[in-house]
Order: structure tokens, then sequence, then C-alpha cells
């Protein structure tokens, strides 16, 4: 645990909860405006999850998620509707029933909602009745999870449910906290541990949750959990049973973190990362990940030392089927493709320069965000991306400055004045070596790119495109 956030957890603990974070989220619990209509109805409201968790440690939280316990759904609906808008978020399960657990809140009230921003908590508020998981023992995997809601459950009975020990606590609206099992205990000494022993069974997914836990705080493990881990990460292998867009989903949550590569070489000391993504780790270069700004650059470190050829594949079966990212993953691919053997990247002196921007410019067309952002871009072959982006270089014949109508004319004169007439179906093989000439003379820097400089190049070259 890092040695800074121990202390100030240590501070905060002995202040008993940290007075200026507990007034904070008791103080929140008071404004909300349908608070007094669901005491009314004998309801009780509770804070529950990571913003006690981080209150607790003295970190800003901008997640306000509340269980409301105490009154039917129905009812609850009905209130929060007094005051803005209720977003039925409830779960639906396969069969097409509704568990009717869960809305998401937004008053209409834009002084309430300041108010939020003020204390560091988004409009959107998560508002939940108590729920209740068990696991079917005739169904493997997530699937067998049963989750019953229930507005008579206790807190007990929803924080037993929940996945590590430090997010299975709960405050009520006098700032008193609720904990199951040692997850005060655990934030104070920096440790890491399964709510249940069933809790990884229950859901697999809650492994790779604890450890973006684990990583983010830099706590220890539990010991029995680092067990109950490793006796289970086979769970994470069913695709069928944990579609992709959930470890996306928690993938996502890790970006731009610092503790990135420490998150990913946790997966692999584990045991995870194999069954994750199918393969065995290869010479991961953890230190990497702190350069990882989106999800194609973290998956493509994941598996860059995979013949190149499959790293498309992988993201795509064990990550993403999102166009963008994959389109940026064969970005990269076909990048280090025609680096390969350079140590300065596409451009280098034995490459022709009209060779080597032409390249650049059908990777970038692939995906502008992998050449602009990726950090596998050597320096050579960025300043020629940051023309594309200014609009120094074209990145196609449609930035050039004499294209369309008028160019086809220019090229048909040519033609014409030289052959008597022009013939489409000849004379278009002709006008496409043309375009491509002026492009890569562009390219090469043997023409700037203006109208005039474009067509005495033309016409001072007619062997090369007219023959």
């Amino acid at each position: 645990m890092n040695e800074e956030i121990r202390n100030k957890v240590a501070k905060i603990l002995n202040e008993e909860f940290g007075e200026s974070q507990k007034e904070k989220l008791v103080g929140m619990l008071n404004a909300l405006e349908f608070k007094d209509d669901v005491l009314a109805a004998g309801g009780e409201i509770y804070a529950v999850g990571g913003i006690v968790r981080d209150a607790i440690m003295g970190t800003p939280s901008d997640d306000l998620d509340i269980v409301v316990r105490g009154i039917p759904y129905d009812q609850l609906f009905t209130i929060l509707s007094k005051y803005g808008k209720p977003t039925d978020t409830s779960h639906v399960d396969e069969n097409g029933k509704k568990d009717f657990g869960s809305t998401k809140f937004v008053s209409k009230n834009e002084k309430f909602n300041e108010f939020l921003a003020a204390n560091g908590a988004a409009r959107d508020i998560d508002v939940m009745l108590p729920r209740k998981d068990a696991k079917d023992p005739g169904v493997k995997g997530h699937k067998g999870i049963k989750s019953e809601v229930n507005p008579m459950f206790t807190i007990q009975d929803d924080l037993e449910r929940r996945d590590i020990t430090i997010n299975a606590i709960a405050m009520d609206m006098a700032g008193n906290l609720v904990v199951n099992g040692t997850g005060v205990e655990d934030i104070r000494n920096g440790i890491i541990r399964a709510v249940s022993e069933d809790a990884f069974i229950e859901d697999p997914l809650r492994m790779l949750r604890a450890v973006r836990f684990a990583a983010r705080y830099n706590y220890k493990w539990d010991p029995a959990t680092v067990k109950l881990i490793k006796d289970n990460a086979h769970l994470l292998a069913d695709k069928q049973e944990l579609p992709k867009d959930r470890f996306l989903k928690e993938f996502m949550k890790m970006i731009g973190k610092p503790d990135l590569g420490r998150a990913v070489k946790t997966l692999v000391d584990l045991g995870m990362y194999e069954h994750i993504f199918g393969v065995t780790p290869k010479n991961i270069d953890y230190s990497n990940f702190n350069k990882a700004n989106s999800i194609g650059e973290m998956a493509f470190m994941m598996f860059e030392n995979e013949p190149l050829d499959t790293i498309g594949p992988l993201v795509f079966h064990n990550i993403t089927n999102n166009n963008s990212i994959l389109d940026y993953i064969k970005a990269l691919v076909e990048y280090q493709k025609a680096a390969q053997g350079s140590s300065r990247g596409v451009s280098t002196k034995d490459v022709p320069a009209s060779v080597a921007v032409g390249q650049l410019a059908k990777l970038y067309k692939i995906s502008p965000d992998a050449m602009t952002n990726s950090s596998y871009i050597e320096e050579v072959d960025r300043v020629i991306i940051n023309k594309f982006n200014s609009g120094e270089l074209p990145k196609n014949e449609n930035d050039l400055q004499f294209k369309g109508d008028e160019f086809r004319d220019f090229i048909v004169d040519m033609i014409t004045s030289k052959e008597g007439d022009f013939n489409g179906k000849r004379d278009g093989i002709k006008m496409g070596r043309a375009k491509n000439l002026v492009l890569n003379a562009v390219y090469g820097g043997e023409v700037p790119n203006d109208a005039n400089s474009i067509k005495d190049f033309l016409v001072n070259n007619t062997n090369q495109w007219m023959a």
C-alpha cells in the first residue's frame, strides 16, 4: 500500500471516519429531495459502495449510489417522479422477466444538481432496492446467478452480494457505517479480501474487479483470496457465460491510470491472463502501460509479442468487436510490418520519401487515432502524421488542391490536344496514373500542393502518365 495513502487513511480513521468527508456524504443524503417522502412511507436510505469506500479513504468519488429499503419499487418510482426523471434500469432476465429493482434518477431542480456538482457527485444517482444473489448449482457460470430483489431485505443482505470487503460498506443518513465483514479494517491495513468464498464463483468477473482495485490502491492480497482466484481463474475462459463486453467495461475503467501496468502484471501473476485471452503472456513490458490512453493502445500492448497477424483476432475474440478499436489495432499492426527491421519507423533513409509518406497515408486512412496518438509511432513518422492533421500534406487525392472536375477537364484537354479525342475506357487509365503521379510527387516534395504547380508538373511530365 502506498505510504502516503496509508498515512492518509490512518489519519481519517483516527478522526472517526474523517469529519469533512462524513459531513459531505451525510449532507448529500439529507439533501435528497425525495428523502422526506421515502421516510414518511417507512423507507430507509443508505449510501453504498464506492462513494462510502472513497470517503473513508479521503478521496473524491462522483458516483452517488443509493439503496432504499422498506418500500415497494412502484411506490419508490412514483416518489422519484415527483422530483425529477427516474429511468428504469431494472435487470431483465433471459425470459424477459424484469426484477424491478433499480432506477437512474436525475433531479429537475438545477440548484440541487449544482449542489451535487459542488460536492463532486454526478447528477445521475443510482437508486436501488436491496437484493440478494444466489448461485444455482445446476447452472454453471454467471448465468447461474439468481438475483432476487425485495424491499424488505436488510442492507446487510445487500452488502453480502458485493465483490470485495472494501466495497461492502454502507452509510445511513446519520453517518453510521454498516459493514459486511472486515471492510474498514481492510482499508486501514490495505488488504484486498473477497466478501465470501462464493464471490468469484457467483460472478468470475469480480476477480478482474479485485485486480483493478488492488492495482489502484497498491493494496496487499489476502492469501485466502489469492487462492480463491487461482482456483477459479479458469471460469474466466468461458466467453458464453462472460461476454467480452463485460471485460471491455472493466478494461475501460483501467485506461489512463498509472497503475495499469501493475494490474496487467497481477493478471499474469495470478494466472488470469491466459484464461481471459486464451494465450500465454509473452515478454510483456509492464512499464509501457503508463503510455496507454485508449483500449486500442492497451490491447496492442497486451499482445505485441504475439505474431502480428494474430493480434487483431485476439482483440476481436476477447476484448471487443468495436470497429474503431479494431481499426486502431489494424493500423498499428500494419505500421509494425512496414517498419520491421528499422528502429526509426517507416520513414528511413533507405525508403524514398514518396513511398514512406504514401504508406503512412494508407495507415492514417485506416485509423487517424492510432497514427496520431499511439506511443508506437516513431517521431520521424509523427512529423508526417502531424502534416496530415494540419492539411500541410494531403491525406489522399481528395485533399489535393487540384482535383475533381477541374482535374478531369485538364487531363481530357491534354489527351485530346495530343491524340485528337478522349476515349474514356482507354484514357481513364492515364487519368488514374496522373492522379497517382501527382500525389506521389507531392509526398516526395517534388511539387507543392497548389493548383498551378500541379498543372505545370503534369505538363512537364506527360511522358510518365500519358504513355
